[in-house]
């Protein structure tokens, strides 16, 4: 900006009245519009190229809602709570989950916490999918994927190798399905296995390039 267009003088003295008023409303606002649009896109960027911190997890009751009364009246199978595994516990919702809604609404946790919605068109290549949706660094288990149907009839599936805390970890069926108490109710956390109907895993098979699946129902839910 020319020295005779501008609020201060290049030697850094303010200028005169008539001198600020002259851009009152042009070059001077202008100035001001562009250094706050540079500064809200040096924010943004910030916050994007910032490391994610872990947030609080959600229950899959929070984002499927509650099950179907026709499902509920069908009770198959029926809901179990279980005594194996409960010497793994305590429990916790692991941040890398994939929710299959028993209405058909999918929702996916990524490492780090962040939760996205996917299309339902995405059902059909469920599987395929897993290997594509998280990191493929996992060790020998790479590929291995443990899931439960909860007592909503909603599919939860995660990787069985999951990092927490910057260590490769574990995940039971239990932290798909946190207790509160022994016999009833599920939260994010708990000392127990909760409820669910079913539980298992899909392993990659044969060459596992993503074309040949093991489905089991091993669990102590089954």
């Amino acid at each position: 900006l020319k020295s005779s267009r501008c609020a201060m003088c290049q030697d850094g003295r303010a200028c005169s009245k008539a001198t600020q008023s002259l851009v009152a409303g042009s070059d001077w606002c202008q100035w001001r519009m562009i250094n706050f649009t540079m500064i809200a896109a040096g924010l943004v960027l910030a916050i994007l190229l910032a490391p994610h911190k872990e947030t609080r997890p959600t229950e899959v009751r929070t984002v499927c809602g509650a099950p179907d009364q026709e499902l509920k009246e069908l009770r198959l199978p029926e809901v179990t709570a279980v005594n194996w595994g409960q010497w793994h516990g305590p429990y916790a919702l692991p941040p890398e989950r994939l929710v299959l809604c028993a209405e058909g609404k999918i929702f996916l946790w990524q490492r780090g916490g962040q939760m996205m919605r996917l299309p339902a068109s995405q059902i059909p290549m469920l599987l395929p999918s897993l290997l594509k949706i998280w990191p493929r660094d996992r060790g020998a288990q790479d590929g291995d994927f443990i899931w439960i149907l909860d007592e909503d009839y909603n599919l939860v599936i995660a990787p069985i190798m999951q990092r927490r805390a910057q260590k490769l970890v574990e995940v039971k069926h239990g932290d798909l399905a946190p207790g509160k108490t022994f016999f009833g109710e599920n939260g994010i956390a708990g000392p127990y296995r909760g409820l669910a109907r079913l539980g298992g895993e899909f392993n990659l098979a044969g060459n596992r390039n993503g074309s040949e699946w093991i489905m089991h129902a091993k669990s102590g839910y089954t």
